[in-house]
């Protein structure tokens, strides 16, 4: 199925749906970069809607504790690793916006946000424009 042109009616079902989707079709890791930059970005993707993932917890998956690896990540991905989960997050949200009819609340719970607050800032950083602006804009 191709998430970008589904449309469910059903509430729930559309934001697991289109969720799940956009989790599948993340890119796999560059077989160029280290091997510990693909495990993290592998770990990332698999764990993205996680409302507890933390940059910690991608280091501590590869036993990396030290600024080193941080560093390395972001030459590699061009973020940090905490800005390159929010920014996949936000990706997401922009897709369960565009797609389903799900409050913004629900949109955010979905993604990973543990509050409608944190994901509003989130998305405005990122975007430059509410969530709720942005869903509006994709409907004309």
């Amino acid at each position: 199925m191709n998430f970008d042109h589904a449309r469910h009616s059903s509430r729930g079902g559309c934001l697991e749906d289109v969720a799940t989707g956009f989790q599948m079709s993340l890119p796999r890791g560059d077989s160029t970069w280290p091997r510990v930059v693909q495990v993290m970005v592998g770990n990332i993707h698999r764990r993205l809607f996680d409302p507890e993932l933390t940059a910690a917890d991608v280091k501590e998956q590869v036993r990396a504790r030290d600024h080193n690896i941080s560093t390395l990540f972001a030459a590699y991905i061009g973020c940090g690793i905490k800005a390159y989960i929010s920014r996949r997050r936000i990706e997401a949200a922009k897709c369960l916006l565009r797609k389903c009819d799900a409050s913004v609340t629900e949109v955010a719970l979905t993604v990973g946000y543990a509050s409608l607050s944190t994901f509003t800032r989130a998305f405005h950083r990122e975007t430059g424009i509410t969530p709720s602006t942005y869903r509006k804009l994709q409907k004309k």
